[in-house]
């Protein structure tokens, strides 16, 4: 497990980082910002509320004791205001191991000074936008921006000689840079990592179709070679003076001229985008650390690429917290809540191939032929399924049976939110448990090789006391087993009518329908709920938990 940290994320552009970290199941994501109340909190497994960076010893002590506590692995900066002081403390965390995605500090001041950064281009025969003397110009409309500005921010427009009367000239000329104000231009951004072994990833580019507010809400892939080769060479030059992390810059382009009008040393909030094209920018710099688990994506031919285009628009959640103390155990269902089924089986049904495979089809048309007698809702009797599509003696069935029973994958098939979240709960005090049907040895196994059952306090396998949800029964017992009221109790499962129905039934507090893609079960939520069912509350991860239970 590789603990990840994303420092003042609690906004758009640590969101964006965010959204690439929890794509996997071997990445815990633990977020610091200043603000208590931000989206980003949201989404991760820990956050703690950081002091303001200015107060810089007060930071840097606190950083630290987070690192040491959460054993963080990767500091990931969201911002341009802790750039400068992460890169100063480079080295103290390269000490205790931890890698941290900035660049050195040479580099940082270099692209967060618009002018050094020209001089950069310059030097390197990159294409820049050419600065205009304000004593001296010839040929209006131009822009000024903030050498040391960012997103946008504080740029003056000169339409007229007029328009420079409000300003002093010599203020001007200390703190801005002008260039012509280009009028008729496409703009490109494009976004591209550099782990610790200053490896970069391929680079995304990205056409900004439509901007609100500086922010990219309709972005389209592009596959230009010219584009590619520009952002390719920047890339070497930039990974030869010290890059490292996350980067986002931009190139203008007019009928004329192409530009690199910026380079960000820092995620930009559109790198979500690169999301949609398969590569994972934030598991590229993890995988510096171990990359044996971590899928990021890799380049593909600019000729077999499909054109995407990326829409962004407001979403909304809701959660409804409930007030502490009247929650005190969480109950949790097994297959499809906590582990993934269909895989488990699967997995099973691979290896069984690989033992028998001398009097079964090509492994691929095997694996197909589970699959599909699985969607059809032969659960319980796959093996029987497959035996008669193949037309297979009984002798074989029963071999298969007794040896998809022995079976014990290596593969645990737990959802990537189900160890995390439980800790968690445990972390806060909640009893925790486990409720499950089917067949009690198969369950067992599952336990056994997810390694969760040390985590509950109790576990009832329902077929081995007699009573099977939804009789409530069965959850009145796991109640007297935690030694809770179940009017003190949240059932967390997949099944509307066994785990939501039973638990209102014995008459538990709070019932969670977890509803994930791929299971067995698409119940019609409004079928369910005309016939004045039970009702629940709706989730699609463990982790929404961590919100509703405070």
């Amino acid at each position: 497990m590789i603990n990840a940290l994303v420092v003042s994320g609690g906004g758009f552009s640590g969101l964006a980082i965010i959204k690439g970290l929890i794509k996997s199941e071997f990445i815990r994501t633990i977020l610091i910002d200043c603000y208590e109340e931000n989206t980003s909190r949201y989404f991760v497994d820990v956050f703690y509320q950081a002091p303001l960076i200015k107060d810089e010893d007060v930071f840097i002590d606190f950083l630290q004791d987070i690192c040491e506590k959460e054993s963080i692995n990767i500091i990931f900066p969201s911002m341009e205001y802790e750039l400068r002081l992460l890169s100063l403390q480079k080295r103290y965390f390269e000490s205790k191991n931890i890698h941290v995605a900035v660049s050195s500090s040479a580099l940082l001041g270099t692209l967060q000074d618009k002018r050094l950064l020209k001089q950069f281009l310059m030097d390197e025969g990159l294409p820049f936008i050419p600065e205009i003397d304000i004593d001296n110009v010839e040929r209006l409309p131009v822009i000024g921006k903030p050498l040391s500005g960012f997103g946008g921010k504080g740029f003056i427009e000169i339409h007229h000689e007029s328009d420079l009367i409000n300003y002093s000239i010599d203020k001007l000329k200390k703190d801005y840079i002008f260039q012509p104000l280009l009028q008729n231009f496409l703009e490109y951004s494009i976004d591209f990592a550099v782990n610790s072994q200053t490896i970069a990833s391929d680079p995304v580019i990205r056409r900004r179709n439509r901007t609100s507010g500086g922010f990219a809400i309709i972005s389209e892939s592009v596959f230009d070679e010219d584009l590619q080769n520009l952002a390719n060479h920047l890339i070497l030059k930039l990974v030869s003076r010290g890059a490292i992390g996350l980067f986002n810059f931009q190139i203008l382009k007019t009928d004329d001229y192409v530009y690199i009008s910026d380079i960000n040393p820092r995620v930009g909030t559109s790198m979500v985008f690169t999301y949609g094209v398969a590569i994972n920018l934030p598991l590229f710099f993890c995988s510096s650390i171990d990359g044996k688990f971590l899928k990021f994506g890799s380049s593909v031919h600019l000729n077999d690429r499909k054109s995407m285009i990326m829409v962004r628009y407001l979403e909304e959640m809701y959660y409804f917290r409930e007030p502490a103390g009247n929650i005190k155990g969480v109950v949790f269902d097994l297959d499809d809540t906590l582990l993934d089924q269909k895989k488990w089986i699967m997995n099973k049904f691979e290896i069984l191939w690989e033992k028998h495979s001398h009097i079964l089809p090509p492994r691929e048309d095997f694996l197909s032929l589970v699959l599909w007698m699985l969607e059809e809702g032969n659960r319980s009797k796959t093996i029987d399924a497959v035996c008669d599509y193949l037309s297979l003696e009984q002798s074989s069935r029963d071999i298969f049976i007794d040896t998809y029973r022995r079976i014990e994958p290596v593969d645990t098939c737990l959802y990537k939110d189900a160890e995390l979240t439980l800790v968690e709960l445990k972390t806060r005090g909640y009893k925790l448990a486990l409720l499950t049907d089917n067949p009690p040895d198969s369950q067992k196994q599952k336990l056994r090789v997810s390694g969760l059952e040390s985590l509950f306090d109790a576990v009832v396998f329902t077929r081995e006391c007699g009573k099977e949800k939804p009789d409530k029964g069965a959850f009145l017992n796991i109640a007297g087993k935690m030694c809770i009221d179940a009017a003190n109790l949240a059932m967390v499962g997949d099944n509307l009518f066994r785990d939501i129905a039973g638990a209102a039934d014995a008459g538990f507090r709070l019932k969670y329908w977890i509803q994930r893609d791929g299971t067995f079960f698409n119940f019609s939520e409004q079928n369910y709920l005309k016939l004045g069912r039970p009702s629940y509350r709706k989730i699609g991860s463990l982790r929404e938990l961590l919100w509703e239970l405070t």
